[in-house]
């Protein structure tokens, strides 16, 4: 069984990559709950002291908070400026889904992966993230299959060959 895709090393797919990497950790989608439930509090309760007793300590709570709220998209701007110093840049990698595992060819280089490397797969209604361990992975969009018929030929095929599976 072969099931292939294309996708583009640019900033759009790293955004996306690391959006549903975040997404798909429970830790942080918690934290994210708490610390900004936190800090929107903290934001509010700031705002009206600062407003009703003209404090600079409370401008400076309120510009603190807004710093941090914006922390998690400061992250993800750095990665896709930085990923513009790839030298796979704007590179159109082709996938093949095949029994021996993943094989990526692009101009600079080729890459098989066998499936045993693959530690979880997590699915989502666009795509599906193969995890190398906690913090390594590959993000597979929907939209880069050459068939997009094939997503749940692929779906099927990756959860008979990763034991620890999970639909978001």
């Amino acid at each position: 069984m072969e099931i292939k895709a294309q996708i583009i090393h640019n900033e759009a797919f790293l955004r996306d990559s690391l959006m549903h990497a975040r997404e798909s950790k429970w830790t942080f989608r918690l934290w994210a709950r708490i610390v900004f439930g936190a800090i929107y509090v903290m934001l509010i309760f700031t705002g009206i002291v600062a407003l009703w007793k003209g404090d600079v300590i409370g401008v400076f709570f309120l510009i603190f908070g807004c710093v941090g709220l914006l922390i998690p998209r400061l992250q993800i701007a750095f990665a896709v400026k930085n990923v513009r110093k790839s030298p796979f840049y704007n590179n159109v990698i082709k996938i093949v889904f095949s029994d021996i595992g993943l094989i990526g060819k692009q101009e600079t280089a080729d890459v098989v992966l066998k499936w045993p490397v693959f530690t979880n797969a997590i699915e989502f209604t666009d795509g599906i993230l193969l995890f190398q361990g906690p913090n390594i992975f590959n993000w597979i969009p929907k939209t880069a299959l050459e068939n997009q018929d094939d997503y749940g030929r692929l779906l099927a095929f990756v959860k008979s060959k990763i034991a620890k599976y999970k639909v978001l």
